[in-house]
């Protein structure tokens, strides 16, 4: 992602918020969710995501930092929202938990043995089904 693509994602993120704040619909203080996240390195990413224990605290890390995030870091992410006994239901409302399950889903070409196994263990644990339900051609 260009910089000016991030510039108008974050611009267009703001706008959505006012509109949310306006209606009622966000309640949170607009100080929690700064868009002008420290870009930081793979190491810190991985030390700061290693002592995040809560799913609240992963999701809003991630959210934060989500376009430094590595494939290694997307999976690290994962492997703490099972490890927080993160719900289905919580997941599925979420629009954090939504956008790091796509950042998987793009990154699992990078996966390494070590990531494709950590990020499927997650997602079982989580209880996502891996297969689609698309009709299969036996069903017609």
């Amino acid at each position: 992602m260009c910089i000016r693509d991030r510039s108008s994602y974050i611009e267009a993120k703001r706008e959505r918020l006012r509109r949310r704040q306006a209606t009622g619909e966000y309640t949170r203080p607009p100080e929690e969710h700064s868009t002008s996240a420290k870009f930081l390195s793979q190491t810190e990413i991985d030390a700061k995501l290693s002592k995040l224990r809560r799913a609240e605290e992963v999701l809003r890390f991630y959210e934060a930092h989500k376009f430094t995030f590595s494939a290694e870091n997307v999976v690290a992410a994962l492997h703490r929202l099972a490890k927080a006994k993160f719900g289905m239901r919580q997941l599925e409302k979420d629009e954090r938990a939504v956008s790091l399950l796509r950042a998987a889903e793009l990154a699992v070409p990078n996966f390494g043995p070590v990531e494709s196994v950590l990020a499927l263990w997650s997602l079982a644990s989580l209880k996502l089904c891996l297969l689609y339900t698309s009709p299969s051609p036996r069903d017609s």
